[in-house]
């Protein structure tokens, strides 16, 4: 799920990690979306992120939200 929007969920998004931060189990991770991802996002979605000034190409999530693919 979107970290920032409840009801997004971020399930088949496939992003590489660009870098993290803290100790388990409380890692965060920066995550930068695929540009097949960004190029399929629902734009309801862009123009929350862009209303709210977040960066849509990217994300900090929690260890427990990744799936390695």
């Amino acid at each position: 799920m979107s970290p920032d929007f409840a009801d997004v969920s971020f399930a088949g998004w496939t992003a590489t990690i660009m870098e993290f931060s803290g100790k388990k189990p409380n890692q965060k991770f920066i995550v930068v979306f695929d540009d097949a991802v960004i190029a399929a996002m629902p734009p309801g979605y862009l123009q929350r992120c862009e209303e709210q000034r977040l960066l849509y190409t990217m994300a900090c999530l929690e260890a427990d939200q990744i799936e390695v693919a």
